[in-house]
């Protein structure tokens, strides 16, 4: 299991550390061609792609592709869940009410951002804000992630 991930609207990918990867044993990697752009502007090479992992946020199940990547894990936000994941599960985010909800059908889920706001004082992370969601915990199934906690990229915020 996961206990928490980031979700990134800047990210155009699903992106998980080779070492998650590993322990977790969701399957085959496939080679991939293609080279990623790190946020340091920095050009790397994927170790490769999975497919169709599942990842489980509160009652919902979503079939995620990932980019693997050999990489140091972040222990608070081991992986990134981009554009392609909540495009799967229909995020909306209302920032006027402060409320982000994952829709599958005619279901929805909806988390409070502005009790998650509360978690982190302004100028403790180093460089980025982040909106924490508390997500229903579940286990881990072959194949699968439970996603325990989102965290929302809001804005990118560096040190003068």
């Amino acid at each position: 299991m996961v206990s928490k991930a980031l979700c990134d609207l800047g990210a155009s990918i699903n992106l998980m550390p080779l070492s998650i990867f590993k322990r977790l044993g969701i399957g085959e990697v496939k080679p991939t061609m293609i080279t990623l752009q790190l946020a340091d502007r920095s050009v790397t090479c994927p170790y490769g792609v999975v497919e169709d992992v599942l990842v489980k946020v509160d009652k919902f199940i979503f079939p995620t592709d990932f980019v693997v990547l050999d990489m140091e894990e972040d222990a608070k936000v081991p992986i990134i869940l981009g554009r392609p994941f909540l495009a799967t599960g229909r995020a909306l985010i209302d920032v006027q009410q402060g409320e982000l909800m994952l829709r599958v059908a005619n279901e929805k889920v909806t988390f409070s951002i502005n009790e998650a706001l509360k978690l982190y004082a302004p100028g403790k992370l180093e460089n980025v804000s982040l909106w924490m969601a508390h997500i229903g915990r579940g286990e881990r199934a072959l194949g699968a992630i439970s996603v325990g906690d989102l965290c929302f990229v809001v804005l990118v915020w560096r040190r003068a």
